[in-house]
Parts: C-alpha cells; sequence; structure tokens
C-alpha cells in the first residue's frame, strides 16, 4: 500500500502549504545534495531485504520560467554586483572571443582539487572597455550543480570591472567537474562562456574508479588511503569482503575481489534479487566510512535516465549513501529534482515514495531554484530493523503526466 500526504490540505509531519507564486531565489543558495539507482540484491551471500510499500505524496504547484533572461527587466544588482570603478581598458585587449567590449581577469575559472562532499567557489571578474554603458543580462550555469550570485540586470559604465560568484553544489563522487558560465549581454546576440572546472577527490580511492562487468563478472579492485591513515574494510554491500593478497588488517592500501557471477541473463540472482548498480566498501577510515564504485553493465545496471522528448524533468542524483542509521532512527537527505532546458515550466511531482515497508518517508521541505527543485525527505527506519545492510528503492512520480524514474537511498545498520 503506498502511503501519500497531500501537501497543502492538512497540517502534520510532510505537508506544506505551497505558494502559487514562487519568490525568487538567488542562485547562490546552496543545498546539499546527496545521490540515487534503485535495487535490492546480493553480491556474494549474506541476508536478504523484502519489499512492502510505503510513500509520501508532495504536490508542489510551482511554476516557473526556464531562463534566466526573465530578469532582463529587473532592477540593477546590489551589494556584490555593485560597480566597482577601474581605469580604462584598451579595446584591443578584449579576450572572450566575441565582439562584446569585455575583458576577462581569466578566461577559465579553476578551483583546483577537493575533497568529495566540498562546495568549491570563485569569482569570474571582468572589465567593461570601450567608452559605451554595458548590460550584463544573464549569467546561467550550463548544470543546476552551478550556481552564481546574480539576481537580474546590471547596468556597468566604461572602465569598470564587476565581480560574479560562482559555486559548485557538493558532489558526491571523485572526478572532474567541468561545466560554464554564458554571460549575455544587451545589444549583442553573442555569449560569452567562462568555463568552471573543479576536481573531486576522496581521501580513500577506488582504483579503477567504477567497475566494468561487462567484460567480465569478476575482477579485482584496489583502495588506497591518500592521507597514510591505515584502514580496514568491514563489509562491502552488506557482506564480507574477499581479500586477494593479505587478510584484511588494518592497512593503507586495500587489493579484493568483486564477484557478480551469481547474476544470470535476467540480471537476477538465485533470490530474484537485481544486480547492484554500486559497490559501497564500508571501512574504518575517519574521514571516508563509506567508498561507493559504480557498477556498468549495459544490461543490468542501467540508471533510470528520461528518454523520451516530452518529458521535462530528470533526477539530479541516482544514489543517496546515507551512512549508518539505528532502528527507529530517521535521517535527512535531499532528493534533487532537475528540468531539461526545454521545459516550459517546472511540472510538480507528485509523489515519492518506497516499496519497502521497513522504512517511512516524510517531507521536511521544498526548496525552489529557477530550473531546480530540492526536496528535503526524511526516511525512518522500523523500530524491529535487523542489522545489515539495506538498499532502499525510492519512486519519483510526476503530477501531471503519471511519468517516474527510481533511484536508491543506500544504509548500514550497524550490529
Amino acid at each position: 500500500m503506498i502511503q501519500r500526504i497531500e501537501l497543502g490540505r492538512e497540517s502534520g509531519p510532510g505537508v506544506l502549504a505551497v505558494s502559487s507564486d514562487p519568490p525568487r531565489a538567488p542562485m547562490a543558495s546552496i543545498t546539499t545534495s546527496p545521490m540515487c539507482s534503485s535495487t535490492s540484491g546480493q553480491i556474494l551471500m549474506g541476508p536478504k531485504a523484502t519489499f512492502g510499500a510505503v510513500g509520501v505524496a508532495l504536490f508542489a504547484g510551482l511554476f516557473l520560467g526556464k531562463s534566466f533572461l526573465a530578469n532582463q527587466s529587473g532592477p540593477p544588482a546590489e551589494a556584490n554586483n555593485a560597480l566597482e570603478p577601474a581605469s580604462a581598458v584598451d579595446p584591443q585587449l578584449s579576450n572572450t572571443g566575441t565582439e562584446i567590449p569585455v575583458f576577462l581577469d581569466e578566461a577559465q575559472l579553476d578551483l583546483g582539487p577537493h575533497l568529495v562532499g566540498a562546495s568549491p567557489s570563485g569569482e569570474i571578474h571582468f572589465t567593461v572597455l570601450g567608452d559605451r554603458p554595458l548590460s550584463l543580462l544573464a549569467a546561467s550555469p550550463t548544470c543546476g550543480c552551478l550556481s552564481t550570485d546574480f539576481n537580474g540586470r546590471v547596468d556597468l559604465q566604461p572602465g569598470q570591472r564587476h565581480t560574479i560568484r560562482v559555486e559548485y553544489r557538493p558532489r558526491n563522487f571523485p572526478g572532474t567537474a567541468e561545466e560554464s558560465i554564458r554571460l549575455v549581454f544587451a545589444g549583442s546576440p553573442e555569449i560569452i562562456t567562462v568555463p568552471v572546472r573543479a576536481f573531486f577527490s576522496r581521501t580513500v580511492e577506488a582504483d579503477p574508479p567504477s567497475i566494468d562487468a561487462d567484460a567480465d563478472l569478476t575482477g579485482a579492485i584496489t583502495l588506497r588511503s591518500l592521507d597514510g591513515v591505515p584502514f580496514e574494510i568491514l563489509s562491502v554491500n552488506g557482506l564480507l569482503p574477499i581479500f586477494s593478497d593479505s587478510d584484511g588488517a588494518s592497512s593503507v592500501t586495500h587489493d579484493l575481489i568483486w564477484d557478480l557471477r551469481a547474476y544470470n541473463k535476467d540480471c537476477l540472482d538465485e533470490f530474484g534479487d537485481s544486480m547492484p548498480r554500486w559497490l559501497v566498501f564500508e571501512t574504518t577510515h575517519p574521514s571516508v566510512p563509506f567508498v561507493d564504485v559504480r557498477v556498468r553493465n549495459s544490461e543490468c545496471t542501467k540508471l533510470d535516465v528520461p528518454l523520451s522528448p516530452t518529458q521535462e524533468w530528470y533526477l539530479g542524483d541516482h544514489r543517496f549513501i546515507l551512512g549508518y542509521i539505528a532502528p527507529g532512527a530517521s535521517l535527512d537527505f535531499v532528493l534533487p529534482i532537475r528540468y531539461f532546458p526545454r521545459a516550459s515550466r517546472l511540472e510538480p511531482i507528485s509523489l515519492v515514495a518506497t516499496p519497502d515497508s521497513r522504512f517511512t518517508l516524510e517531507v521536511q521541505k521544498i526548496t525552489q531554484q529557477f530550473d531546480q527543485r530540492d526536496i528535503t525527505l526524511r526516511i525512518q527506519a522500523s523500530d524491529a530493523l535487523e542489522p545489515g545492510f539495506y538498499r532502499v528503492p525510492l519512486i519519483v512520480r510526476s503530477a501531471e503526466t503519471g511519468d517516474s524514474q527510481t533511484c536508491v537511498a543506500l544504509l548500514t545498520v550497524p550490529s
């Protein structure tokens, strides 16, 4: 049975009254968002999960335009958008590759290396060239994972310098983030694109960073401490790890074997559980209690990504590493909803549910920021929950079309 909560119709946990005219919010306001995939399964051997049905309905009648250009007629921004006097710059020094009379201090913004979960930030500086005023109409990120403090039209005078603050949302997996900020100016069809890069890593790295389960269903993987702190590996998806050349004693490096041969051509094992999309290594490292590794198999572990040209929204993340939870306890996390550039408005989401009856969900908050919506959920474990590793499927459904997408919350109940 799917449990629903209609937002705005009654009071109580998970109920929100939502205005039809959402407030504008600056893009620099960032809500941390973890990550999602839905399956329940076993890697080698161990306890099995059963699923019942619990859900939370969220009706959010929030409708916004899809483009920052809607703010063109807004007032000049204040605070960080205030004009800074500067000496005039030779128009020949323009370095944007366009005819827009602007000089960038740096043609790209490199935020450098950061730990997973961090929110690296930096600033884009530019100066107006020539002898005519210039109006900045938009500073638009190419991804919802990136935000700016741009609040609306900014009128700039010749020779004046302007600053735009840029920030990445917290990222929960390692790798290089490469996005851009697009600067739109009045009177020009051209757009200035400023690349923004950041590198995310953990203090414990996995080699390889993802598992290729197309070539083979078994293989080796190494976990290594980058800060020199020795650690142990306690489990892999709740099961005992298999070490290839050691007894698993505390060390800065661990060589392990992963094995998915228990899954047949239908992607199921003998218990009917599906192949996992992630392997989650539980460690004793003080900074990295969990390390997740993506399992890539073209038949069994595809992410639920919408392919229909009519669907306007998608999940911003496909798995949430929620860590430890005690029986009867609860954890809050953010489920990000993102909208395609072609979206004419922000389609409301009517339901977030889980078929696992051992967990319940409550809506805590809905945050609207232009082309993205973040739903803060609280997941609560039943009092009788036994120790083990849990993959809790989450189903997200549209209020209008009925389209749905799935993701997964990953939790561990310690023994």
